[in-house]
């Protein structure tokens, strides 16, 4: 429904389950881009963000399998302390998949859930850095690069120069959302306040309450 009057849908996934039937149906509904997470080029360190020893394995084989068949894909790297020194090559290591876009965007702290997080936090010269990189890797491949949250101007610095990912302000609830596996809508996904589902209320009335 929302592809038929025109809006813009990214499924966001880790690629896990991701298989033939499941790429055909999303063609079907009009869905051609996938949103996933490469959190480093090594499955030790991602495996040992996402603790599943099943995710960078299932995610470099969904990158292909979704490149076959046509879908635009798009990779983050979520930085924290514990990869920030992996961008330039996991950068590299999508570039190999053929992927469309990579990012490298800094991790925020969950709020309540894990109040020690901040520890793990980038520095403003790890994030500057990052950005660099970006466009680094972003001539070498030719792929687009990104950053997938708001970045305050003073934090890039040099906002002439990164001009495409200075455009970036915070739109949750404005013109995007987020939809959950279960169909509860969020303004976005780091966000925890809930306004109903889209199985049982649609998408209309939800988006009027945000």
């Amino acid at each position: 429904e929302m592809t038929s009057i025109g809006m813009g849908v990214t499924v966001n996934t880790n690629l896990i389950l991701f298989n033939k039937t499941i790429g055909m149906e999303l063609r079907k509904m009009g869905i051609n881009t996938l949103l996933t997470s490469i959190i480093a080029d090594t499955p030790e360190l991602h495996n040992f963000v996402t603790q599943n020893p099943r995710s960078w394995e299932g995610a470099v084989n969904g990158i292909r399998l979704a490149k076959s068949m046509g879908f635009r894909v798009l990779a983050n790297m979520v930085l924290t302390k514990w990869n920030i020194h992996r961008v330039r090559e996991t950068g590299d290591f999508v570039g190999s998949l053929g992927i469309n876009m990579f990012g490298a965007t800094r991790a925020c702290a969950p709020g309540p859930i894990a109040k020690d997080f901040h520890k793990n936090l980038i520095s403003l010269e790890e994030l500057r850095e990052s950005v660099s990189i970006l466009y680094e890797l972003k001539e070498r491949w030719g792929y687009d690069v990104d950053i997938f949250e708001h970045y305050p101007w003073c934090a890039l610095g040099d906002v002439n120069k990164y001009s495409h990912l200075a455009r970036r302000r915070c739109m949750a609830g404005i013109t995007s959302c987020t939809i959950g596996a279960n169909g509860e809508i969020r303004p976005c996904g780091h966000s925890s306040m809930r306004y109903g589902s889209i199985f049982s209320l649609g998408l209309s009335e939800p988006w009027l309450g945000m």
